[in-house]
């Protein structure tokens, strides 16, 4: 597969980057695959990263994944070491969320996806269901919780989208 346009490629190429990630990373370790699919889809939250990227998400073991995103980081070439041009807010949530660590980019990634998928549903319940979609958070429901206040505070000093 094609990626998108030449612009969406050069976007994706400069979050990689920024990442801390690089080609060879992404075609052999899982945790950068992970990092670059939960990136990416927090990313999208974000009004003016939506307007540049559409990559369509589906619910996994792991969270939110594309694969139309895995064929465009598995068709890179190269990475870029340049910021893309999006305004300060937007790079500001970007620097936030490349700073996270996979596991906790994972967990908050699900706990949007949930969010999202269930409007109007009280904390209580987002966690429940959180933990009955990922069961290594039986016990440790207290990660869940921090993740969706987490996203609440992200949702709120943003102005994401979810």
């Amino acid at each position: 597969m094609k990626l998108k346009s030449t612009n969406t490629e050069n976007i994706l190429r400069s979050i990689v980057g920024y990442a801390g990630e690089s080609v060879q990373s992404l075609r052999t370790q899982f945790n950068a695959r992970l990092r670059i699919q939960k990136t990416v889809y927090l990313l999208q939250l974000h009004p003016e990263f939506k307007q540049r990227l559409s990559y369509n998400f589906n619910f996994y073991i792991r969270g939110p994944y594309s694969s139309d995103l895995a064929d465009a980081y598995f068709d890179l070439k190269d990475i870029e070491h340049q910021m893309p041009s999006f305004a300060a807010g937007a790079l500001k949530y970007m620097d936030k969320i490349c700073k996270m660590e996979p596991e906790y980019l994972e967990l908050l990634a699900s706990v949007i996806e949930v969010m999202k998928n269930s409007p109007g549903a009280k904390k209580g319940a987002v966690i429940s269901k959180v933990i009955s979609l990922k069961p290594k958070y039986a016990d440790r429901a207290e990660a869940v919780e921090k993740a969706f206040d987490s996203a609440l505070e992200l949702k709120k000093e943003y102005g994401l989208v979810f």
